[in-house]
C-alpha cells in the first residue's frame, strides 16, 4: 500500500487506515455491500409491516363507512 500524499488531514487518513487494519485483523470488518443488503432487508421488512398495518386500518375504516352509510340510509327510509 502506498502512502497518501501529505496534506492537512493526513492524521485522519492514518487513523482511518489504523482502525481499518485493526478491524480486519480482528475479523470484524464487514463488507459494505453485505451491510447495505442487510440494512435494506430490514427496511423492506419494516415497510411490509407498516403496509400490512395500513391495509388493516383501511379495511376497518371501509367496514365502518359501509355500516354508517347503511344506518343513515335506513334512518331516512
Amino acid at each position: 500500500m502506498t502512502a497518501p500524499p501529505p496534506g492537512p488531514y493526513q492524521h485522519l487518513a492514518e487513523e482511518f487506515e489504523r482502525r481499518l487494519r485493526t478491524l480486519q485483523e480482528a475479523g470484524e470488518f464487514v463488507d459494505p455491500r453485505v451491510a447495505q443488503v442487510e440494512r435494506l432487508k430490514a427496511k423492506v421488512a419494516e415497510l411490509k409491516e407498516r403496509l400490512a398495518q395500513r391495509d388493516e386500518a383501511i379495511a376497518e375504516l371501509t367496514t365502518f363507512k359501509e355500516l354508517a352509510v347503511s344506518r343513515l340510509a335506513t334512518q331516512y327510509d
